[in-house]
């Protein structure tokens, strides 16, 4: 669970980077609210989902978790992971 962690944060720091060496890119003219927008409906979409499943996407996308990682995890089997993902 550790070295999960671990990961997962080298991949925050490494989206971190992304990003903001991306935003330097846009024009000063881009417009905010869009980006807010898809923030909303992303976090919608998320709550409408079962909490179990939530977690799966979560850790699939976020994470960037492999379905067996997930499994052991969450205490379930690789084939469950893979029917929620």
């Amino acid at each position: 669970m550790l070295a999960n962690h671990d990961r997962g944060e080298q991949r925050r720091l490494r989206l971190g980077e992304r990003l903001r060496r991306e935003h330097r890119v846009y024009p000063i003219t881009a417009d905010p609210a869009d980006e807010l927008i898809g923030v909303r409906a992303v976090r919608e979409a998320l709550a409408g989902l079962e909490p179990n499943d939530r977690e799966v996407l979560e850790l699939t996308v976020w994470e960037q978790l492999a379905p067996r990682e997930i499994a052991v995890a969450l205490d379930l089997s690789p084939q469950v992971v893979r029917a929620r993902d």
